[in-house]
């Protein structure tokens, strides 16, 4: 769970909001027709089979909505226009942009998950942080935040890998013998990670 949105991440900066949301769908439709598969149980106790698998198959497409729409919208801070944009020649004026885009970027998910789980009475299954349950001193954040505090750490780790994976390839491409720049945005997430593991 901690590395697994880093593709779809890499995925969103390279195509537009479309196309990010027709990856965020298909992702999801295969992740949630695979972990809501006990719906197909249901043909065993008198339902009929062809009203299951289309109950399966419709569950699975609306849930993989929320997937599509976060990446769609995340593909959107990618575009230069944003208000948080800046001078790109100065390597540090980079770094309150990459800070804000760390931390947004699970935020957006968080916001995502929480409304797939209250709108039209909710569907509150396989929230990201229930991965973590085995892990006693992450989730102990959820004290703050329920479950979606655990989903929001989980997702900024997998942003700031991201981002600083594909500073790292830019750079690399742009200026291959210029100076490393200090990946600002992986300290912090690190650290809140980090913070968050040692006071539970």
């Amino acid at each position: 769970a901690w590395v697994a949105f880093i593709p779809l991440l890499v995925i969103s900066r390279s195509c537009g909001p479309r196309e990010s949301f027709r990856w965020g769908f298909l992702s999801g439709l295969v992740f949630w027709a695979l972990t809501i598969d006990w719906l197909l149980q249901l043909s065993r106790y008198g339902t009929p089979l062809p009203i299951v698998v289309l109950a399966w198959l419709a569950l699975s497409a609306y849930c993989a909505l929320y997937t599509g729409a976060f990446l769609m919208v995340v593909s959107a801070l990618w575009k230069p226009e944003q208000p948080f944009a800046v001078d790109r020649s100065r390597p540090a004026a980079r770094y309150p942009e990459a800070i804000l885009r760390v931390l947004l970027i699970p935020m957006i998910w968080v916001g995502f998950e929480y409304i797939r789980s209250t709108i039209l009475t909710g569907f509150a299954w396989n929230s990201l942080g229930v991965s973590q349950y085995r892990y006693i001193s992450i989730i102990q954040v959820a004290e703050y935040g329920g479950v979606y505090a655990v989903s929001f750490l989980v997702i900024l780790l997998n942003s700031a890998l991201a981002l600083s994976g594909m500073n790292i390839v830019d750079q690399w491409r742009n200026a291959p013998g210029s100076r490393r720049r200090i990946h600002v945005e992986l300290m912090v997430a690190f650290a809140i990670v980090i913070l968050c593991m040692s006071w539970g």
